[in-house]
């Protein structure tokens, strides 16, 4: 009989080992995979479900799942060891009636973390970029923009800074409201997540409203959450772990909200610094400015301007340099006009409020290259032209006590300048869905302006495409009006940058006009905002509308083109103020869009760098560009 001793003398232990290792490895993977997956969950922000909606199963409570619960004097039951819940948004005070909320009373926003009985938006952040980010402490921006009838406290703050440590929110955020009689039935609310200066995202949300003597509504059984996903680029971690801009001077980014409030102009200012983090400054309320006063200082400024391009043969040229001597003065005054329409701004925004005036002062103190976002709903101003020094053309030379312009100190040359216009949905895909899809640039040009000067605008835009090609960067051009119609009104085009050269005309918001784009001689080939509308852009592109008064309009509401387009899937807008002269602005317009394709840096800080080669030299024409979307290469 054989033994153990001549069995195991047969064994082939090579084999043996071979299948031994192959065992070992298989259950070590298993394990890996199961703790990889559990620290994973267990660091995910889950969606809760309404306690209305989500009845005891067996097995499924709270002591039988082995988790400890707290609950809080506000209702809100948050996780122990373990747990992460989600995020919300929910109301609380005299005017709350369950999700509902009561007329003519206050009542109170408040971003929180668990399940609470007044919840009416769920929030779940996902993706593994930002949960890294939990296991030391991160901030965000909250930026609270309420509907029509639920009002902003004047003495309240429509923008506050969110701290959290592995996962929980170490601080709840509020946000003053008042429920208005007249408010409507059901009142939108939009809430905006920024990182530093970064826009990450915008969700809406609405509830429902009723007068006191009603009958209470009936609670909502369900609540559709909001799922956050910031796995689409590395703007969280630039704005967490330093300056968003690299090229900047270090002062990192400013945020700065403006918002119609029933007292005034409502602003908060929020500073992340590689130092600091992320800080909330201040606020500060301008009782002097309401809808009214606000479109009396555009037509001010527009005044201050005047025909400022149209007096010298200056502007003949693509180029300014080398200027005789008669121009040099017909440039100097140029400039003075601008500084003294600036300085009007300036004033008419600090208006001797000493809060007002420390958040500004705040800002001047910052270096040059520092990235400023002006997050906005209803307020447009051209910040690019704002002079911080007191200045005004109507003076003579022997009273002004040696005053003379600082060109590198308007906002437009300073300051890496962003608008960031409210609204819902993942701003940051279409950031990602802007910079994967391959390098396209789409000219629109009106072949009618023809210019005084060599060369020609239609030359300048050969040339540019011209280079982009040889660059290989895709490029199509048109100056049909069917083609450029379609490209605009119905998203007939594949490329990320859409640029147009075109004349245009300023609204009129007392006559109830929007702005125009005259695709060819004035009065054909009109587009308007209300007709860029129907198919979405495939490749989120920038759209840059070089004409007069492309931008925005009015002050009292940020619609027009950049609304229009961001519709339609734009990224946003690269648009003009103001009026620009023929010749400079195409080369102006050429030398901007090479930046969108080739520069580096925040998409303000590339313009800004332009602007203020041009500011120094005693040109201030590049100050009537604005900025108004966000992109980092």
């Amino acid at each position: 009989m054989e033994t153990i001793v001549d069995w195991l003398s047969r064994l082939d232990y090579v084999w043996v080992g071979s299948q031994l290792g192959l065992l070992i490895a298989v259950v070590g993977y298993i394990a890996w995979q199961r703790r990889d997956s559990n620290k994973y969950h267990d660091r995910r922000l889950e969606i809760p479900v309404p306690a209305s909606a989500a009845p005891e199963q067996p097995g499924n409570s709270d002591e039988e799942r082995g988790v400890s619960w707290k609950r809080t004097n506000h209702g809100v039951k948050s996780g122990g060891e373990g747990e992460r819940p989600a995020f919300h948004f929910r109301f609380e005070g005299d005017a709350c009636r369950g999700r509902s909320l009561v007329r003519d009373k206050p009542v109170r926003l408040i971003f929180g973390q668990g399940i609470a009985a007044t919840l009416v938006q769920s929030v779940s952040f996902k993706g593994r970029k930002f949960l890294a980010l939990f296991g030391k402490e991160a901030r965000l921006a909250i930026v609270i923009w309420p509907g029509e009838g639920l009002n902003l406290d004047p003495l309240g703050s429509e923008a506050a800074v969110a701290r959290f440590k592995d996962g929980v929110l170490l601080d709840e955020v509020g946000f003053d409201l008042f429920v208005t009689k007249d408010c409507p039935e059901e009142v939108p609310v939009t809430a905006e997540f920024f990182a530093g200066g970064t826009k990450l995202y915008g969700l809406t949300f609405t509830t429902r409203v009723q007068s006191e003597a009603d009958e209470p509504l009936a609670e909502a059984t369900s609540l559709p959450p909001s799922v956050v996903d910031l796995d689409v680029t590395d703007a969280l971690q630039d704005a967490i772990g330093g300056p968003t801009d690299p090229a900047g001077a270090g002062g990192g980014d400013l945020l700065l909200t403006l918002e119609l409030a029933v007292g005034g102009l409502m602003m908060n200012l929020v500073h992340t610094s590689a130092d600091a983090g992320m800080v909330a400054v201040g606020k500060a309320l301008n009782t002097e400015l309401d809808k009214g006063s606000l479109q009396t200082l555009l037509a001010q400024i527009r005044a201050e301007l005047g025909a400022t391009f149209y007096v010298s043969d200056v502007w003949n040229r693509s180029s300014l340099s080398p200027l005789s001597s008669a121009e040099n003065e017909d440039m100097t005054d140029c400039f003075e006009r601008v500084a003294s329409a600036g300085s009007i701004l300036n004033m008419a925004l600090r208006s001797e409020n000493a809060e007002v005036i420390r958040l500004f002062d705040y800002i001047e103190g910052q270096p040059a290259g520092t990235r400023l976002t002006i997050a906005t709903s209803k307020v447009f101003l051209p910040f690019e032209i704002l002079y911080p020094h007191q200045f005004s053309k109507d003076l003579p030379p022997d009273e002004r006590g040696g005053m003379s312009v600082k060109r590198g100190d308007f906002w437009g040359a300073k300051f890496g300048l962003e608008v960031s216009y409210v609204g819902a949905g993942d701003y940051l895909a279409l950031v990602r869905t802007h910079r994967v899809a391959p390098r396209k640039v789409s000219l629109n040009l009106n072949e009618t302006i023809l210019g005084t000067g060599s060369p020609t605008p239609m030359e300048i835009h050969a040339k540019l495409e011209t280079g982009l090609k040889g660059r290989d960067v895709a490029c199509e051009s048109s100056s049909q009006c069917d083609q450029m119609r379609k490209i605009l009104l119905a998203a007939g085009t594949t490329a990320n940058l859409v640029y147009v050269y075109c004349h245009g005309s300023a609204a009129d918001p007392v006559a109830g006009s929007l702005e125009e784009l005259h695709l060819n001689e004035i009065g054909q080939c009109v587009v308007r905002p209300a007709g860029v509308a129907g198919s979405e852009y495939r490749n989120a592109p920038i759209v840059f509308l070089n004409a007069c008064y492309s931008g925005a309009t009015s002050p009292m509401f940020f619609t027009g083109f950049l609304e229009s387009f961001r519709r339609k899937g734009a990224l946003g807008l690269i648009a003009t103020s103001f009026p620009v002269p023929v010749m400079f602005g195409a080369q102006f317009g050429a030398d901007v869009v090479n930046e969108c394709v080739f520069g580096t840096g925040s998409l303000g800080e590339r313009v800004r760098r332009l602007r203020n080669s041009h500011a120094v030299q005693g040109n201030p024409v590049p100050l009537f560009y604005s900025v108004q979307c966000q992109l980092s290469n």
